[in-house]
């Protein structure tokens, strides 16, 4: 598993145009994740991997200032159109591309270019 993957997520502004931005997730935001797990009823990582995607990439951007101060994780929810892993450019890494760095970000859910 990408313990601290690098995220892009393509968000949505109130214009209805999309921005993508790229960020380099840390120990932080799992962290973060794990606290609030419980207080927020979410499920765990292996259950929900998206959405665990999201909130790391949610809480990394806030943490990086390219959020509006105190954006909750339910309204860039509402905002994030996609969210994957990439590298440090943005560009979408393949299901190859990241085996290759020996892990693989959603553990649980099959390949889909092969539908294993």
């Amino acid at each position: 598993m990408i313990s601290s993957p690098i995220l892009t997520a393509t968000l949505a502004d109130a214009d209805g145009e999309t921005r993508n931005y790229t960020v380099q997730t840390d120990n932080r935001n799992i962290v973060h994740f794990d606290m609030n797990r419980a207080r927020l009823n979410l499920p765990a990582q292996k259950d929900a991997p998206q959405l665990w995607v999201t909130y790391l990439v949610w809480h990394a951007l806030s943490i990086a200032g390219h959020l509006p101060d105190n954006q909750t994780f339910e309204a860039f929810n509402g905002r994030c159109l996609d969210v994957f892993a990439s590298d440090e450019t943005g560009n979408r890494l393949s299901s190859e591309q990241i085996e290759s760095r020996n892990a693989t970000l959603f553990p649980t859910q099959p390949d889909h270019a092969s539908g294993s």
